[in-house]
């Protein structure tokens, strides 16, 4: 039995502070969801218009403590032009971090502006790649 108990003791020590860490952790990223819904309520529903479609995902980075959010707008232009965007917003300051835009017509793609905090790429994998840093962690 008491071998039991101290098992039981050892494995509650190990998963409280993981548990906590977790908790505020989680907190963290519901005021996140929260301030990310109301910002780009605010800031992208005039770019919700057809032919765009406008949608985001948010990050709470507790490397930069703050909150991103990465919004794609997606939109079919005349003559069967695809146009993507990917922004990233420092939701709080609403600061924008970078952005790629690429167009695709007939499955030939060309990207005519790439950049994350000032550095410049060429392409969506660039992007992806620069764009890491603030969205996992």
């Amino acid at each position: 039995m008491r071998i039991r108990a101290t098992a039981a003791m050892g494995a509650l020590l190990w998963i409280l502070p993981a548990f906590a860490a977790y908790g505020g952790s989680y907190e963290l990223q519901e005021k996140c969801a929260r301030d990310a819904r109301e910002w780009f309520d605010r800031q992208w529903q005039d770019d919700a218009q057809p032919p765009f479609t406008v949608q985001y995902t948010n990050h709470y980075s507790q490397k930069f403590g703050t909150c991103f959010a990465v919004v794609s707008r997606t939109g079919v232009l005349p003559r069967e032009l695809l146009q993507y965007t990917h922004f990233l917003y420092d939701v709080l300051e609403n600061r924008e971090i970078g952005r790629v835009n690429w167009f695709d017509k007939a499955g030939r793609v060309s990207t005519n502006v790439c950049f994350v905090n000032g550095k410049p790429c060429s392409s969506l994998a660039d992007w992806n790649e620069l764009v890491k840093p603030y969205t996992e962690d």
